[in-house]
């Protein structure tokens, strides 16, 4: 900044600096102001604000003289400083009331042009009415069984109006409601150690309201009141959004993994007593508070919006998380307080902080937060994934919260990123619409599904992902970006594992409702690949297990029923209770271990063609249903690392006689099947399909020890396959790179949108660089 500009700076000054507030404010002021800001004495943090320009005035409200040198030469006095507790009426008058008036005196006398007041909702303490909607319009007045700060706080603005009416001083009040954030006592630090130390903080069931506010914006609309013109002489309330007290301190609660304890009436009432005998003003303090907790006031900040043009930039989700990063770098929460675990129990990760969104604005100001800390972010919905590509040790945006519809015109659908894939079914069902394709696990929320090219089990139909019609992801600048399917961008984006942004919604182009029909067949694995081309080509799904140590195939056919079909009763999965699933998977367990030495072959055979052909289910009905409940049960008995990679279609016989050749010459059989399945090209730049139909072959391992996973790379390797994002992948980053055609673009469109790795973890760092 030049000597001309910082000469050309408006000077302002600031009491109660050392006060939530008043440190929120400083650190705006400094950006556009010359500050003085008054403080009892030095301290590391004067030396602090020192540091970053502001001038320090040593003193306090009693002090005419401190008070004459920080006003001198100032166009704003923001007066924040306070006491709000105090055993005598004396003590909290005399700064409260006193300490005003001596401070607008200073102002008035050296010139100053505005005086912003920082007041409180306390005000309307002493006027009790039955709607209990505080407006500005409410005759505020004085009463005998106010507490001190209420009582001085009044006080003060009426000290305020007199001065400045008698001098000509502009002024402006702002009554802000129940503000939290970094630094502010009372509805942060003050609960926030009550929770730490197992105190009782919520009264009764905790369901009375609060109208919390952010610090900042408490913040913004002091700046917006010291700059409008229509705001001389004006009151105004500042509040933000109404939620219950247990709502705003389970937040704390979850910040450090403690319980926010309960205490009721009675008892509230009997300490409240025991407190007024101790000292009178000090009960008074009590019953105020559980005033507060007890009856639901509304102080609404129209005034405000329709004057000041001031609305709450940070909701609750996003001032909670700004709050908990602040307390985070200043050490007062544990590092490792949040653990989320895979769904099938393969990983866990520990991040910085967690938040749960609920608008895309929201998710925006995350990022943008994460940005300013120097955070890595990862959005996550169901973990569904055997592969950590969500996690994260920076901030985990967790999307349970974020999963309404935004928009249904015709056949194109627009929803949150999360979305699960079985929730959207269900409401495109009651639209007549569906999805042409879904894969077999519909616990996904639609952004993970197709952010890792979920797929089905057609050579007519292209993975999920190509069924967006267009998307809005938030990038690492907090920008938000819409991309429909007619940009080439688009193909970037949408098969990106997060690495590019967040998506905030999905829209996808669905086609009317349909019915399904499903038949199965077990034919000996040279007649599947005699007839391979055929059966694709003639049924719209095709699934296909192949159980190389009985040389056999499972085949199941899904083709559109010439009716409508309404039994979907038999569409769902096998019920087995928890008793009954332990057993089976401790059985299966110990069978696959048994079994992983060749020299049982003939007895594993034996069992296996016993049970091989209850492999499927032959579901009819709705569409979605029998493409994910063709499965002898909905879900996997226990959690197996597996592996899934994508030939060429045009070489899939090939590669699957390979693998038979390799399975009977070395007798060496995996413990399960082999799962075959097919998909349509498409033009993602990522995608497994990009330029070519292509054929899927799933492994999985028992126990697992990678080496079956790299012997069926190695021999598959000729057929030039590209791996499944979502599941394990052996190959390094080279011979990756030599899969697709468009890899340096999108490194390079990385670096554009991300250049901070904001978005990556060391699992997808291993890949992408």
């Amino acid at each position: 900044m030049s000597v001309e500009q910082k000469v050309m700076k408006k000077t302002v000054c600031v009491t109660g600096g050392s006060g939530g507030i008043g440190q929120n404010l400083l650190k705006y002021l400094l950006e556009s102001f010359h500050v003085k800001a008054l403080f009892r004495k030095e301290s590391a943090t004067t030396d602090k604000w020192k540091q970053q320009g502001c001038q320090i005035i040593l003193g306090d409200l009693a002090n005419e003289e401190s008070l004459m040198n920080l006003v001198a030469e100032t166009e704003f006095v923001f007066h924040c400083a306070a006491l709000t507790s105090g055993l005598s009426l004396q003590e909290v008058h005399e700064v409260n009331v006193e300490g005003t008036r001596r401070l607008a005196l200073a102002a008035a006398k050296s010139g100053c042009k505005r005086f912003i007041h920082l007041s409180s909702i306390a005000v309307y303490t002493g006027a009790e009415f039955a709607k209990k909607v505080y407006s500005e319009k409410v005759q505020v007045r004085e009463d005998s069984t106010m507490e001190l700060y209420c009582l001085t706080k009044l006080r003060a603005e009426i000290v305020l109006k007199k001065i400045s009416q008698k001098y000509n001083l502009e002024y402006v009040i702002l009554r802000p409601t129940c503000v939290y954030g970094p630094a502010v006592n009372s509805y942060t630090m003050a609960p926030f150690n009550m929770i730490k130390k197992g105190l009782p903080i919520l009264l009764g069931d905790g369901e009375g309201l609060l109208d919390v506010v952010y610090v900042d914006d408490v913040v913004r609309a002091m700046l917006i009141a010291a700059n409008s013109t229509k705001a001389n002489g004006e009151i105004f309330n500042v509040g933000g959004e109404l939620i219950t007290c247990k709502e705003l301190y389970s937040y704390y609660g979850r910040m450090l993994q403690r319980p926010v304890r309960h205490i009721s009436q009675g008892m509230a009432n009997i300490l409240a007593n025991i407190a007024k005998i101790y000292n009178r003003e000090l009960g008074k303090s009590i019953k105020w508070y559980l005033e507060i907790y007890e009856h639901s006031k509304e102080y609404p900040s129209t005034k405000a919006k329709a004057i000041l043009d001031y609305t709450p930039q940070f909701s609750l989700t996003v001032g909670m998380l700004k709050t908990e990063l602040w307390l985070q770098n200043k050490h007062y929460l544990p590092a490792k307080r949040y653990i989320f675990r895979n769904a099938h129990f393969l990983y866990n990760f520990y991040p910085y902080a967690a938040v749960r969104p609920t608008t895309e604005k929201e998710i925006v100001q995350i990022i943008q937060e994460a940005a300013q800390q120097g955070l890595k972010v990862k959005a996550i919905g169901s973990i569904h994934s055997y592969i950590p590509i969500p996690t994260t040790e920076g901030v985990c945006i967790v999307l349970d919260k974020y999963k309404n519809v935004i928009n249904i015109q015709g056949s194109l659908v627009t929803v949150q990123a999360g979305m699960k894939l079985k929730e959207l079914n269900e409401i495109l069902a009651k639209h007549n619409l569906a999805l042409p394709i879904i894969g077999a696990v519909d616990e996904q929320t639609v952004s993970g599904a197709i952010a890792t090219g979920t797929h089905g089990c057609s050579l007519f139909h292209k993975s999920l992902s190509g069924y967006v019609h267009s998307l809005r992801i938030i990038r690492a600048d907090g920008s938000v970006l819409e991309l429909d399917c007619l940009q080439e961008i688009f193909n970037a984006v949408v098969i990106s594992m997060g690495l590019l942004g967040v998506v905030s919604t999905v829209t996808f182009k669905c086609i009317p409702a349909f019915s399904l029909q499903s038949k199965k067949y077990s034919l000996p694995i040279d007649v599947l690949l005699q007839r391979f081309n055929e059966l694709h080509q003639n049924n719209m799904y095709v699934d296909i297990k192949y159980v190389p140590i009985t040389d056999n195939a499972q085949v199941l056919l899904i083709n559109p029923a010439v009716e409508a079909v309404n039994k979907n009763e038999e569409c769902h999965p096998a019920e087995i209770n928890k008793m009954k699933q332990r057993l089976e998977t401790f059985i299966l367990k110990l069978t696959l271990y048994i079994f992983h030495y060749s020299r049982w072959n003939r007895l594993y055979r034996w069992i296996v063609k016993q049970y091989e052909a209850t492999t499927y289910v032959c579901p009819s009905g709705r569409s979605d249903f029998v493409l994910t409940n063709f499965e002898r049960t909905k879900y996997d008995p226990f959690p197996m690392p597996n592996m899934e990679i994508a030939i060429p279609y045009s070489q899939a016989c090939a590669a699957i006689a390979v693998l038979r050749n390799h399975f009977q010459t070395t007798q060496k059989f995996p413990g399960v099947y082999v799962h075959i399945r097919c998909a349509a090209k498409e033009d993602f730049w990522l995608s497994p399909s990009g330029g070519q139909a292509i054929c899927w072959l799933d492994f999985w391992e028992y126990p697992y020890t990678g080496q079956f996973f790299q012997e069926m790379m190695e021999l598959l390797k000729p057929f030039n396959f590209r791996c499944h994002w979502g599941k394990e992948i052996s190959v390094d980053r080279e011979y990756l790179k030599g899969q697709y055609k468009k890899w340096y673009d999108f490194i390079q469109l990385r670096q554009e949108w991300d250049s901070q790795r904001m978005f990556s973890n060391p699992y997808l760092d291993k890949f992408f660089t």
